[in-house]
């Protein structure tokens, strides 16, 4: 391929300089540069790598061929030429320009020749703290350069994650990279899954701290071997990372732990930004030493051996047995010793100073050490070995019983052969099965396992498969492979459940297809049987994968809640399994029954529908059931409360019913409020409680004050539960507020109480409080700040609540927060059309407030007076052209509401009444309008 190469600018210059006065004189000329295509050694973004060798230097490169079929195409490929032209970092991959050719783009970059991190890393199996910090921290400082000159990656992973030949970590692969400035957001879905940011996920918009989201994923898979969530199916992949708290895995250091919690925030603005990460106590805490991890030469046993082609036959069997310890050997015994095989057990169990040694010349070898090592005091003579076959021949005849002497003779003097081809024999009667068991046994314990090697090499594994002792003590653990390829699965007729049950985990592992697994285990796999094994890790293992397996949906989710719910609801049960399993299937069923939804016609689809499997009747007062149980409201496993309040999310979803029988559950309320009162132990699992109660809310039909009383524990609570607790709240208020039996104002404390309803409960109170506080707490950048906004505007609309807007806009920070909002949000012209509806609210609610004192208000009068001047300053200045990212300079609506709102500072409270603000009311609910601005200004005459 011989091509014009396009340089980079700097490459351009560089020219230019060294070639000035020829520039002057002719035009200048373009380096010919040939290169020939060696090998392909991956794929990018777009397109087919090769490793390339460039025919005039002899260097190596990297080209990435692109194919495209239009100028739109070639242009989203010239956005990634655009960044890594303009990058230079030695953790960055190097771009060398470009070469265009018909419809194919070649891109040269720097070739890495030791491929990906991912190659480094076994499924299953990460790598060690100290070598992995040395790859996360060349990571974080590529990644801080690309998020100073404004660059999101999109896509970090391992995969993405090249090394040089000097081990040196390269960004690259930059096809689904952004350039953006810092008050904007990539709002394009790009990345890979396990790896994505959960605001990627919701279309919330990409910033450079999806990166670090996604450099959290890469460290776990650089730990583990794998990434969050790679045993769950897409659709379970979205929903876990956007609601499912993480834990980091217990057997990494604390500091590894905490470095991953930090990186893993679901809010990206409380995750640290690189160049911070690079200061955390598990990356900056790095050692020299760790660094020298990366060049250390393997001893791998090849190398260990090397001389075991040239060495002897081994004819003394009194070297059977390495490690037992023994005196040195005198140096007269060197000659004979240079003759004699010695056998190592492997280089990480027998150090230099265990070899054995024998002395030759004498009757006996002396064995020192483990007492209860057999003695071997014979050679291997022709005598000995006649005596070992008669032995050998009798077994199973009832003439010989196996002590430890009579295996050591055995094993001395016989060879692995004779004596499997003698086990193959035995095997055909069961009466022999411990007598099999000891050949095992002592071959296990003295021989290490040669013998099992040499059973399984003569093909001798078939005729174990009905011995469920000998299967579970010596081949299930190490030799399941062969067991499965001698047919042992479609034996299971005759093994018992626990060898059944670690086939079918160990299967899994193995078996590329989840639907095969799956349906062998539909046939072979007894759900009884699990459930009577759930405190097995494997049997575990097995039911929480075929209960996220789609392949496994059409029988298993059925028979595993027909048999739990056989088990009494208590903590006696594997509940963390049950749990998780549980929420699996309900999503799964969840799922299914929107998919019913959306693919049937509109003449089809039900006014209520069902999903595919309903839960059975008793499946409700059995989840509840556990609120009896003393001991489980008292757990203190976060594990089992997560996946518990999980159920019960989804199970509201499949049976509506459950909503109302929550509600009046003592038990469940209470289990909130204690949840709420912990705090730190118990953020993470209010979530999903905050969601139920919400949904809860949603579905009333009566006003209940026990709902005012979580709303309110909610607001007081962390700042991500704030807007969850407004539409608690919200929905609660307008069926209390339009009738007045259901509460009592105390005007001269700001308050509204609402009676229980019911003796010996307390009533509950809602102060000003109660909605000032959260108001200035909740931070500018939450992600949910439009939805906040709104349904407070919603509570500040309701009649009696026009104090809440008076000491909100009372306030001294008033203003200043109010600045801080629209100064964040200069760049999204919905929010600023929102927080100035809010204001011109807040005002008009306020003068409202002071319309009705009995008693006119000077003081106050002024403070308002005091705000309006501040803010009318701020409306005249916020919306200029010169204002970097300003949006709305030239919104008609923008300007109407600044002239709506300056018209207050000529009007005085007595203008203001309750009707000047108009509302509807339907089915005794209060239908609030405020996408068109739902409340007028009277006319001022």
């Amino acid at each position: 391929m011989t091509e014009r190469i396009n340089l980079t600018p700097a490459q351009q210059q560089q020219a230019l300089n060294r070639s000035e006065q020829s520039v002057k004189q002719e035009p200048q000329k373009r380096n010919q540069i040939q290169y020939q295509l060696k090998q392909v050694i991956g794929k990018g973004s777009y397109g087919v790598v090769y490793k390339a060798i460039n025919r005039k230097t002899q260097k190596l490169v990297a080209i990435k061929e692109v194919h495209y079929e239009n100028d739109d195409e070639l242009t989203d490929i010239m956005s990634e030429i655009d960044l890594l032209k303009n990058l230079n970092h030695i953790n960055i991959v190097k771009y060398h320009g470009f070469i265009q050719k018909s419809h194919n783009l070649y891109i040269i970059l720097e070739y890495c020749s030791h491929g990906s991190l991912k190659n480094y890393i076994s499924r299953g199996n990460g790598l060690p703290e100290s070598k992995a910090k040395v790859y996360v921290k060349q990571t974080l400082n590529g990644l801080n350069y690309l998020h100073e000159q404004g660059v999101i990656h999109r896509d970090i992973k391992a995969a993405n994650l090249l090394l040089d030949s000097n081990n040196v970590v390269k960004l690259a692969d930059f096809g689904v990279s952004t350039k953006v400035n810092t008050m904007t957001m990539a709002m394009t879905l790009a990345g890979s899954l396990n790896w994505m940011a959960p605001e990627i996920i919701g279309n919330r918009g990409a910033s450079t701290l999806s990166d670090i989201w996604s450099l959290g994923a890469t460290v776990l898979e650089v730990l583990t071997g794998n990434p969050p969530f790679y045993n769950l199916v897409d659709i379970n992949i979205y929903y876990a990372i956007e609601n499912d708290a993480f834990i980091p895995p217990s057997f990494i250091s604390k500091e590894a732990q905490d470095f991953l919690s930090t990186c893993f925030q679901k809010n990206m603005y409380q995750r640290p930004t690189a160049a911070q990460l690079l200061r955390h106590k598990w990356v900056a805490g790095e050692s020299p030493a760790n660094k020298l991890e990366l060049f250390k030469e393997s001893n791998n046993e090849m190398d260990f051996q090397w001389d075991h082609d040239f060495k002897e036959p081994l004819h003394d069997p009194s070297l059977a047995n390495p490690s037992s310890q023994h005196t040195s050997v005198p140096t007269s015994y060197l000659p004979s010793l240079a003759k004699t095989r010695v056998n190592y057990s492997s280089a990480s169990s027998v150090s230099s100073s265990s070899l054995v040694t024998t002395v030759t010349g004498s009757s006996e070898s002396k064995t020192h050490g483990d007492p209860s090592t057999p003695h071997r005091s014979m050679h291997r003579t022709a005598a000995n070995v006649e005596w070992a076959k008669g032995i050998l021949d009798n077994l199973g005849k009832g003439t010989v019983r196996l002590t430890s002497d009579v295996l050591s003779i055995l094993f001395e003097n016989l060879d692995g052969e004779d004596i499997s081809q003698s086990i193959i024999h035995l095997l055909r009667d069961s009466s022999n099965e411990n007598m099999i068991i000891s050949l095992f046994e002592y071959d296990k314990k003295f021989n290490f396992g040669n013998l099992k090697k040499k059973f399984i090499s003569m093909g001798g594994v078939p005729s174990v498969l009905e011995y469920n002792n000998i299967i579970e003590q010596f081949f299930l653990k190490d030799n399941y492979k062969v067991l499965i390829q001698c047919g042992i699965l479609y034996r299971t007729h005759i093994l018992k459940d626990s060898i059944t049950l670690e086939l079918a985990y160990k299967f899994l592992d193995i078996v590329d297809s989840p639907q095969f697994w799956c349906q062998w285990c539909s046939k072979h796999v007894k759900v009884p049987n699990l459930i009577a094994n759930l405190t097995n890790k494997s049997t575990q293992s097995i039911v929480l994968k075929l209960s996220s397996f789609p392949e496994a949906s059409s029988w298993f989710p059925k028979q595993f809640i027909e048999n739990i719910l056989k088990l009494p609801p208590t903590t006696e049960q594997p509940m963390y399994t049950i749990f998780k399993a549980l929420t699996s299937i309900l999503i799964q069923l969840h799922n299914s029954t929107a998919a019913e939804i959306v693919a049937a016609t509109p003449s089809k689809v039900p006014t209520t529908t069902a999903p595919s499997m309903e839960l059975p009747e008793a499946f409700l007062p059995w989840i509840l059931g556990f609120f009896e149980d003393s001991k489980f409201c008292d757990e203190e496993n976060s594990y089992v409360w997560k996946y518990y309040m999980s159920v019960i999310y989804h199970a509201t979803h499949l049976n509506r019913l459950l909503l109302n029988q929550l509600l009046n559950n003592t038990n469940f309320i209470n289990l909130i409020l204690r949840l709420l009162t912990t705090r730190a132990k118990s953020l993470q699992l209010l979530h999903v409680p905050l969601s139920i109660v919400m949904e809860i809310s949603t579905e009333l039909t009566e006003f209940h004050p026990v709902l005012v009383e979580l709303s309110l524990h909610f607001l007081r609570s962390h700042e991500e539960f704030i807007v969850g607790g407004l539409e608690i709240l919200l929905n609660s208020l307008q069926f209390a507020l339009h009738d007045t039996t259901k509460f009592i104002s105390h005007p001269d404390s700001l308050a509204i109480e609402f009676p229980s309803g019911s003796s010996g409960k307390p009533s509950v109170l809602l102060t000003y409080r109660d909605l000032v506080e959260p108001f200035f707490r909740i931070k500018e950048n939450n992600l949910e700040f439009g939805n906040f906004i709104t349904k407070f505007m919603k509570i500040c609309l309701l009649t009696p609540l026009a104090f809440i807007s008076f000491k909100i806009f009372s306030h001294s920070s008033f203003n200043e927060r109010l600045t801080a909002f629209f100064m964040l949000y200069r760049n999204s012209l919905l929010i600023q059309i929102d927080l100035l509806k809010f204001v011109k609210l807040i005002i008009a609610r306020s003068l409202e407030y002071l319309s009705t004192l009995k008693e006119r208000d000077l003081s106050a009068e002024v403070v308002i007076k005091k705000r309006l001047e501040v803010m009318m300053d701020f409306l005249d200045r916020n919306w200029n052209h010169q204002i970097e990212g300003q949006v709305g300079c030239d919104s008609i609506l923008i300007h109407q509401l600044c002239n709506d709102i300056k018209s207050f500072a000529t009007a005085s409270p007595s203008s203001f009444a309750i009707p000047s603000v108009r509302r509807q009311q339907s089915k005794s609910r209060f239908n609030l309008s405020l996408q068109n601005d739902a409340f007028d200004i009277p006319d001022r005459t």
